[in-house]
């Protein structure tokens, strides 16, 4: 597989979904990646294929910028902290990105994820939840629930600051005052 070729396919499939949802044809995507409906379908065996390739391209790229920003350094608490910004922080960056996991996330797609891939990528987000439940740092919720509480956060925050027109310092002060909020409710 050419992976310029499914690139190209990935970021007009990207463009397409999110700005004509999951309806949007596939000739419509390969006409704007400049490849032929062939090309589209050697890389994608279906359209759902391209869906979930897409999602996994995004949720790949996410999960390492998340996993790098980990500082042995710093606390639990500052550590997830840092994940929940730098969450935030890509959403700003990448809005259609932001815009396709949300979209996918609320879809009859989420179900076709494969739950062990997903499970291995959140290992570092729940190893440190676990970490943090065993030093008594979080209530004894079950880490999924914790986790799911965290990513609904971070898409509300998120939302907030789609709707609003806030400043850099803004932005910074919103993260952590709901990062506060959100660590109360768990802690």
């Amino acid at each position: 597989m050419n992976n310029e070729k499914k690139n190209l396919i990935i970021n007009a499939a990207l463009e397409q979904f999110v700005t004509n949802g999951f309806s949007a044809p596939t000739g419509k995507i390969a006409v704007v990646a400049g490849v032929s409906n062939g090309t589209l379908f050697n890389n994608f065996k279906t359209k759902d294929d391209l869906v979930l390739g897409v999602y996994q391209s995004i949720r790949t790229e996410i999960t390492t910028l998340i996993i790098n920003a980990e500082d042995k350094n710093k606390s639990i608490k500052e550590n997830i902290k840092q994940q929940f910004s730098v969450g935030i922080y890509w959403a700003i960056e990448h809005p259609n990105k932001y815009k396709y996991l949300r979209q996918f996330y609320y879809s009859p797609f989420n179900n076709r994820v494969n739950k062990e891939e997903f499970s291995q990528d959140l290992t570092p987000h729940f190893s440190l939840i676990k970490e943090a439940i065993g030093e008594n740092s979080l209530s004894q919720y079950p880490p999924d629930l914790i986790y799911t509480l965290i990513g609904s956060n971070l898409f509300g925050v998120c939302r907030f600051i789609e709707s609003h027109d806030l400043t850099t310092d803004e932005i910074t002060n919103l993260i952590d005052k709901t990062f506060d909020l959100l660590w109360k409710m768990v802690e």
